[in-house]
């Protein structure tokens, strides 16, 4: 019920631009306040509210509108009373819930089902309904109701009361909205002081059946108005707060996922079906599209999804997908708009080719908790509450991306140190012909000191039975030139300061390890390991930063050897340091990939898989074989210059958001041959 945004004259219902304008070409002005948009899979929206005229024509509370946003002439069910609440049925039947006593002509109290063409749909024909707020509609066509703004009630498919549901009731302050997950669960918001026997209070979960479900209980200590489920399952709450779970939160907040969350996207062997399955705290959708793709840029459209059995899959048959050769399928769902949120999209895509299509039941992009901890309500102080680690994952393929929030701050979250990598270093086998390389970036405007160390008899100390028995370190700069040439660190004085300052291990007096303490411009750099005696070995390639200051930090390191099975395994470390703050990586594990730079040694890496583990060797995620069809990991690439990886290839990558902490990273392969295991940050 507004007349401007931004200052522009928009009477109660309006389109924005992408970058938040009001669109000149779309001003239907209602004559009274809109309540619910319902956004169709064929981008038609149906609008409801209190206007009796809209787009310059006569409608009764109920319009649609065409994709370009001209008013639908053959759509006009004519209300006889406000509509509050919209939900779509998959097969294309309409819901609408509100404060009317009749709709198309025809009695009907408050809560009502549409045809596809705005006809009454005489089979639905509850009785006794109040005043409807909000509707969703259930996996096996039961449909959920908030009534008389205290009451959560559930109907059948032809609108009987369903009695295996125990209503709920959220007495005199009662429910502001409800979000369907897609395992059936409700999460219901309002004032309601508790539910029944439970102390739970203005934010619920209920089960299936309509009981309260006591593991659920973010607590926010005001009204919550709105809630919208997100695809990872974490649940953004708006509303009049200041508090949640004993934290600080004014008005909006977001908690995590409570289990795992799947969103499973298969052909099935004879390319004729597609099936999206979906399950536990992600959102539940109303309708589903699926489209086909050569390059991820033109999309064809298959068609829109059928519901499959009771629970959140999808499917589409008859399909003629390519036998041969590599093709995308997107599947995108609209989720159901509810008080206080709009409809919204949810979105899979994944990468097929000949040798990898999977059963229409079991292929999938699935979002759970890493092994690193259990789900649980635990707060992240920049984002709200936020398990401390949730992975994206392709089957077959592993981990597309790591997200592991902070640990909670006790002093204030605006007083924390920037994210950045402290250390670097990488563990690998050296011979004459496959020296250990490391290659790193500085970024910024200052020089930076740092610490260089090429150990291997250090390495004996540490069970490492066949340490490289010497060291040459060489340090070159962009173009090739030699910087520094070391073969053994003298025991020096300032090397051991550094390393103590840096926390790194001491190394024994004497010995024949290397190490340099270098202060460098910004730019691209390589250390070099070899064997001054030629000899074969495992090295240990490290970089520390050992300066302070804001001015230039490491960005990036790419460490290149021989990698293979069991012990053959090429490791990197890294440190994050930064007060609790969080940084993103980009981590690849390159084999095929070398291929284009010429012969390297003993041959590359075939089939890399890469493998984080945290400080405890708690393992976050593997990958093997990136996943194309993901455009972020790319993009990523591109941004922080790194050479792009052919589609399909069977190299490995994975995006990482990780607290401040100490990680391992292993690349590993069948056979052995030389592997780039490359850490890049992304700001």
């Amino acid at each position: 019920a507004f007349k401007t945004i931004g200052g522009v004259p928009a009477q109660n219902f309006a389109a924005l631009n992408d970058n938040g304008s009001v669109s000149a070409t779309f001003q239907p002005k209602p004559d009274g306040a809109v309540h619910a948009v319902l956004v169709l899979p064929d981008g038609r929206a149906i609008v409801g509210g209190a206007f009796t005229s809209i787009a310059g024509a006569t409608r009764n509370r109920l319009a649609r509108f065409t994709p370009d946003g001209a008013l639908d002439s053959s759509f006009n069910p004519n209300a006889g009373g406000a509509i509050n609440a919209l939900a779509a049925q998959p097969d294309g039947k309409i819901l609408v819930g509100g404060a009317f006593a009749s709709i198309g002509g025809q009695a009907r109290g408050n809560l009502a089902r549409l045809n596809a063409d705005g006809s009454l749909d005489a089979t639905f024909a509850p009785t006794g309904t109040t005043v409807v707020t909000a509707l969703a509609v259930q996996a096996d066509g039961r449909v959920l109701a908030l009534t008389g703004g205290s009451v959560v009630s559930r109907f059948n498919a032809d609108g009987s009361p369903d009695g295996s549901f125990a209503v709920v009731n959220g007495g005199a302050n009662g429910f502001s909205t409800l979000a369907l997950q897609a395992d059936g669960r409700v999460i219901v918001a309002g004032s309601f002081a508790a539910l029944g026997s439970s102390a739970v209070a203005r934010l619920a979960r209920l089960n299936a059946n309509g009981s309260v479900d006591a593991s659920f209980n973010p607590a926010p200590n005001g009204r919550v108005t709105a809630v919208a489920l997100q695809p990872d399952g974490r649940v953004m709450i708006g509303g009049g707060f200041t508090n949640v779970g004993g934290l600080p939160r004014v008005g909006l907040a977001r908690l995590a996922a409570t289990s795992a969350v799947t969103s499973q996207l298969g052909v099935s062997a004879n390319r004729s079906t597609v099936t999206w399955n979906r399950g536990g705290t992600t959102g539940d959708l109303s309708s589903v599209r699926f489209e086909q793709s050569l390059d991820l840029t033109t999309w064809t459209v298959l068609g829109d999804g059928v519901r499959t059995g009771t629970a959140g899959d999808w499917q589409r048959t008859g399909l003629n997908l390519p036998a041969s050769g590599l093709f995308y399928i997107r599947a995108r769902g609209i989720a159901p708009s509810g008080g206080g949120t709009s409809s919204g999209i949810f979105e899979a895509v994944r990468e097929f080719t000949f040798n990898n299509p999977v059963a229409a039941a079991a292929a999938p992009i699935a979002q759970v908790p890493a092994q690193a901890a259990a789900p649980s309500l635990v707060f992240d102080p920049f984002t709200g509450i936020a398990s401390r680690a949730t992975v994206t994952m392709v089957a077959g393929e592993g981990t597309v991306e790591i997200l592991a929030a902070a640990a909670p701050l006790a002093s204030s979250a605006f007083a924390v140190e920037p994210a950045r990598l402290a250390n670097l270093s990488t563990r690998g086998r050296v011979s004459p012909s496959n020296p250990l390389i490391l290659g790193f970036a500085i970024a910024g405007t200052e020089a930076r000191r740092v610490l260089v160390r090429a150990v291997g008899p250090g390495l004996v100390g540490f069970g490492v039975t066949d340490a490289l028995a010497a060291t040459r370190l060489q340090i070159f700069d962009a173009a090739g030139t030699p910087i520094l040439a070391n073969e053994g660190w003298a025991s020096a004085a300032d090397l051991t300061q550094a390393a103590a300052a840096t926390g790194a291990f001491p190394l024994r007096a004497g010995s024949g390890d290397s190490a340099a303490l270098l202060t460098l411009a910004p730019g691209n750099y390589s250390l070099v390991i070899l064997d001054p005696r030629g000899g074969a070995g495992v090295a240990l390639a490290e970089i520390y930063d050992a300066d302070t200051g804001a001015g230039s930090r490491l960005v990036n390191v790419s460490s290149r050897g021989t990698a293979g099975a069991g012990d053959a395994m090429l490791i990197s470390g890294f440190v994050i340091a930064g007060g609790g703050a969080t940084e993103r990586l980009l981590l690849r594990g390159v084999g095929p990939g070398l291929a284009r730079f010429g012969a390297i040694g003993v041959g590359v890496l075939a089939d890399p898989a890469i493998t984080l583990f945290d400080a405890e060797g708690r393992l976050l995620g593997t990958n093997d074989n990136w996943v194309s069809s993901i455009p972020t990991i790319s993009n990523a690439a591109a941004s922080v210059g790194a050479f792009a990886l052919e589609l399909g290839s069977n190299d490995a990558a994975v995006l990482a958001t990780l607290p401040s902490g100490a990680y391992t990273i292993q690349v590993t392969g069948a056979a052995s041959g030389t592997g780039l295991l490359e850490i890049y940050e992304l700001k």
